[in-house]
Parts: structure tokens; sequence; C-alpha cells
């Protein structure tokens, strides 16, 4: 049944005429007086006026840069035979003030029973087309008037936010993870950020959508912010502040989220395993003093094995070890953070701007092109 279906698709183009006994249709929205990039729900209903033949219509926005426009849903019924009726509906956002039309190109295809039954003939391999007569019939424009907002605001919709921490001690060569989540419906602003530049501060972060998707009072968000902060010192997530507003009860609003005094502890280079490569605190638990155990264990075992064989033949040994963690991360964002927390005052530090630009897609160089390079030089 579905490769039939999708056979209907397939038509024969002949060229288009005109008539205006073929259907009778309607265009409305649910609002006509509106503020810039509130949602309007736009509903389009075609009805079978010539019971001759089949009739299928079809409907396409046209493109403007005064609004976006996308398809909520499409609805044919059969009435009785050869009569039937199709709405659709639209979600539109005005992007401009004044008035504005939004314009659709209406196409009504009729097909004979004989050309439509041809496609339930044939096989798999054999698909057969529909030949229709096309009519396009000009409809006129629907108008909106568009507002503009008495305020400055950064959202249109009704949204909420929360921001969640890791924690708020770090020490020199780790991170402060934070992670906000904008949720809500309404206008869906693309290029919308929250946490700019703080002196003395590298920032690192990852945008996430886990819903997105339209309905007629606009398009249902839910919006993940993460970020890694890095400093040599103390410093303050700032209070974020979002002014919005929202066109369902009428009323602009503020978001607000809580700052954080993040404390970061220096180490002591004489705490560390290898104040270049590998800083790891001193914390005498057991784990600890396992790490200890197996670390001296290695020790003699790298002096035995140097007395047995040559140095040169050690060294590469111990190097494949030493740098197994960059050999073990998958991806981007991974190997950042090694370089971050282990070889902070190494070399290879200078990757870390080519990885975040492998990690969002800003750079032709793949994120196992610099993992290599990367390797070659350690």
């Amino acid at each position: 049944m579905k490769k039939n279906l999708g056979k209907i698709l397939l038509f024969l183009i002949f060229p288009l005429i005109v008539s205006a006994d073929l259907a009778t249709y309607s265009l409305t929205s649910n609002k006509k007086d509106v503020y810039t990039k509130e949602a309007v729900e736009i509903t389009f209903t075609a009805l079978q006026k010539d019971h001759t033949d089949e009739m299928f219509f079809f409907l396409e926005p046209k493109k403007s840069d005064k609004y976006e426009i996308a398809l909520l849903d499409t609805n044919t019924k059969k009435i009785s035979y050869h009569n039937q009726t199709t709405s659709f509906k639209y979600l539109l956002f005005p992007l401009k003030e004044g008035e504005i039309d939004v314009e659709f190109d209406f196409t009504i295809k009729v097909a004979s029973d004989d050309a439509v039954a041809q496609i339930y003939t044939g096989g798999r391999n054999n698909v057969k087309w529909i030949d229709t007569t096309d009519t396009k019939v000009k409809i006129k424009p629907l108008r909106l008037h568009v507002k503009p907002l008495k305020e400055d605001v950064q959202l249109v919709g009704d949204f909420s936010i929360t921001s969640n921490i890791q924690s708020t001690n770090v020490n020199s060569y780790g991170s402060a993870n934070i992670r906000y989540t904008l949720s809500g419906v309404g206008y869906n602003e693309k290029e919308f950020d929250l946490l700019k530049k703080i002196d003395d501060v590298t920032i690192f972060s990852e945008v996430s959508d886990d819903i997105l998707k339209n309905k007629s009072e606009g398009s249902e968000i839910k919006r993940e912010f993460s970020y890694a902060l890095v400093a040599k010192k103390d410093f303050t997530i700032p209070s974020l502040i979002i002014k919005a507003y929202s066109p369902k009860y009428n009323r602009y609003y503020t978001l607000k989220t809580e700052s954080y005094d993040i404390k970061v502890s220096s180490i002591d280079p004489s705490t560390l395993v290898d104040d270049k490569e590998f800083p790891q605190e001193k914390d005498y638990d057991f784990t600890t003093l396992k790490d200890i155990f197996i670390a001296s264990l290695i020790f003699l075992a790298g002096f035995v094995t140097a007395k047995l064989s040559s140095d040169i033949r050690f060294k590469k040994s111990a190097k494949k070890q030493k740098f197994k963690d960059i050999k073990d991360a998958k991806t981007a964002k991974e190997l950042i953070l090694v370089l971050l927390q282990n070889y902070k005052e190494s070399h290879l530090i200078k990757y870390i701007d080519e990885l975040e630009a492998a990690q969002y897609k800003h750079s032709g160089r793949s994120f196992k092109e610099i993992k290599n390079e990367i390797l070659k030089l350690v």
C-alpha cells in the first residue's frame, strides 16, 4: 500500500490551464494584527466543485524576507465519489513591521479514473505515471498588519531557563562546567547565545536541541547550552538577564539565572607527578597509594629493561604508555579536555583552537588529521 501511495506523487505535467469552476477555496489566519515574530496560524482549505474526475490540490507558500513560514499539517478528506476537500495549515512568523502580503501558489491537478487506476498495475520496477491536467489558480494574498515591539527583547514567546553547574571549586588544570536549559514555545532565535566573554577565562561551548517542532502557538524548543570554562584564578559566571515578550499574555518579562563564584585552586608543582605533562594532585587515599605502587613497579620494570635492552627501546615503550590519553580520545571535544588537563603547559596546547574549529565544523581540517599530527609531535 505504501508503495502505491508513493506513486501518486509521480505526475506527468501538462501545460497549465485556468478554470474557475474546478474548486472553491478559502485562505484565513487566526490573527491579522500581530507583533514582530508573533506566531500566526494560516489555514487554506480547498473543496472540489467539479465532480467529473479525481482531483488533487497542491499549495506552496512563496518565499519572502518579510516572514518565515513552515507547514504544520495537510489533511485530505474523501466526502464522496469524485468529491474531496484538502486543508493546509502553516505556521508563520512575521519578521518586518508594516503591511505584509503572504502569497501562495495554488495548483489543481485533475486525473481520469483510468489514469489513477494505472498506479495499481506493474511491479516495483515498472512505475506507472499519472496523466494529469494542471490548473494554476491565482489566489488573493493574505495581508497582515505587523506592529513593532515597544521594548527591545531577545526572545518572543513563553520561555523559561534553568542552570546547573558541576562544581564551583576547580583547580587551575580543570574546567568549570555549566549547562543552561532554555525551554518554551515561541520564535526560534537561531543565532541566540547566552554566555559572553569573561576576562581571563577561556570558554568552550556546545549547543544542542533536544526538542524542536512547530505547532500553532509557535516553535516548541528545548535547547541546551553547555560551557566549559578554564582559568588560572578565581572568576565569576555572571547572572544572565534575558528580555522577552509573551504575545499570549501580552506582557514583557525577564528571565534571570543565578551567578556563580568559581574558586580556582593552584597546584604546587611539587605535588605533581609531572608538572609539565601530567598534572595530578597528590591525595593520599587508597586509589592514589595504589597508583603509586603501580608506578613503582613500572619504574622498577623500566630500570631492569634499561639494563637488558637499549635505551632507545625503553623510551619508545614509555612514550607509548605516556601519551595513551591522546590516542584514546575519540572526539575533538575529548581531546580538548585531555590537552587542557594534562598538557596545558606544553607546546600541544596550540592545537586547541584547531580542535574547537573541527568540533563545530568551522575548518577544513578533520579531527583525525589534527590528532595524527599531534601524535607525530609526541
